[in-house]
């Protein structure tokens, strides 16, 4: 199994980078990347983020193969990866709340649900209440893609600011209103004219929950 050393020197020569251009895009020194692909040192912390993203691959690709002294894994098994998780700001399946700090996190999801999604697309945060139970329980972490934020797909989910309030519910649009749903039948519809709509924006499309029983 290849070092990470050798994967940071193969994907900058796949994308035809200098060390001095990576160095650049990952906000080091060259003598940094250099160091890296000798196996001298390792990428840690923001390093390692900004890397990863320089070279459009995961955390876990490239950590793989000094994470496990004992066993190798095999590519193939690496099930996840890291996007930003933002823990303070947290959407409202009832009738919104306020955002608070936007200081991101990571946080795990499976590679799989990804699909052709780009991961500077996506952010993770948390739901609050019973609104869009049982499919989205209350403290649910759910993944949306930003980039799908300009038309709405009948019956999706969507995470969205209204008034000022962040909130997360399924959205429905007729040639005249724009139509709020709760999966909890204990919440009415929304209904709201297409016309006179204020102070609304979709911030991205839900793909993902994670659910802790």
């Amino acid at each position: 199994m290849k070092s990470i050393g050798e994967r940071i020197k193969d994907l900058r020569e796949s994308k035809k980078l200098t060390q001095k251009k990576l160095a650049r895009l990952v906000g080091v020194s060259p003598s940094s990347v250099s160091q890296w692909e000798k196996g001298d040192t390792e990428p840690r912390g923001k390093n390692l983020h900004q890397l990863t993203k320089a070279l459009d691959t995961t955390i876990e690709w490239l950590t793989v193969a000094i994470k496990s002294p004992v066993y190798e894994l095999k590519e193939e098994s690496v099930s996840c990866i890291l996007v930003p998780f933002y823990p303070t700001v947290r959407a409202s399946g009832g009738n919104g709340i306020e955002a608070y700090d936007e200081d991101n996190d990571l946080t795990p999801i499976p590679i799989k649900v990804l699909r052709n999604r780009s991961i500077d697309h996506i952010a993770c945060i948390t739901v609050t209440g019973d609104s869009m139970s049982p499919v989205i329980p209350d403290s649910s972490i759910i993944a949306f893609d930003k980039k799908e934020s300009n038309a709405i797909r009948d019956g999706k989910v969507y995470v969205f600011k209204h008034r000022g309030l962040l909130r997360v519910k399924s959205l429905r649009k007729t040639p005249f209103e724009l139509v709020i749903q709760s999966y909890n039948r204990d919440y009415e519809d929304e209904k709201y004219p297409l016309d006179s709509l204020e102070d609304f924006k979709i911030l991205g499309k839900v793909f993902w929950i994670s659910v802790e029983i």
